[in-house]
């Protein structure tokens, strides 16, 4: 049985330094795909799935502030920056980025993780 909870979680976050300038993304192959991420903290792994126009960098202040709890993992979803994928999928959708996710997850041996999104990342975790 799959257990899914959904929490929103608003922030005021101060200007801080993006994190980009000191992270460097890792590019791993999963489900015949590259996908490129950046990892900060330790702890249980929480991974964050970007919007539609987004990609790895778009949580670069909300991982400073999650860092201290969680390994706070952001990659970049299939047709997004850094990716060079070619487009396969014939009808691509949030169900292609949630089997990528579920590769990611295991080609990284998470094991049980926690998922934040926000639209079609948000759509693909619920997936």
């Amino acid at each position: 049985m799959l257990r899914v909870t959904l929490t929103l979680l608003l922030f005021l976050l101060p200007d801080q330094p993006a994190l980009s300038q000191s992270l460097q993304p890792t590019k791993i192959s999963a489900n015949g795909i590259e996908l490129h991420y950046i990892v900060q903290g330790q702890g249980e792994p929480l991974v964050l799935l970007h919007g539609g126009q987004g990609d790895y960098r778009s949580w670069e202040t909300l991982m400073k502030v999650l860092s201290p709890q969680y390994r706070v993992i952001s990659y970049s979803r299939r047709y997004n920056y850094l990716n060079k994928n070619p487009l396969t999928a014939k009808y691509h959708s949030a169900y292609t980025e949630a089997d990528d996710l579920a590769a990611f997850i295991r080609k990284l041996k998470l094991g049980r993780v926690h998922l934040v999104g926000t639209s079609m990342g948000a759509f693909t975790a619920l997936d």
